[in-house]
């Protein structure tokens, strides 16, 4: 059977579409309050972590393979 290479731009989707649903639920719920500036700041957070670390987790994989 054939193995998937990891993909570097569903990675990047992935990353996007985590952030965004963690802000629209912590939007919906009001957890931080409402009209709060907070669960933006968190989506951006996991914007600003994840596509570096699509990026890198991609470089190790390319430099392993033969």
């Amino acid at each position: 059977m054939r193995t998937r290479r990891f993909s570097t731009s569903m990675g990047i989707a992935f990353t996007l579409l985590t952030a965004g649903v963690v802000v629209q639920v912590t939007d919906q719920l009001e957890i931080f309050g409402k009209n709060s500036v907070i669960p933006l700041i968190i989506g951006l957070v996991i914007i600003v972590v994840g596509i570096p670390f699509v990026f890198l987790l991609r470089r190790i994989l390319q430099t392993k393979e033969p």
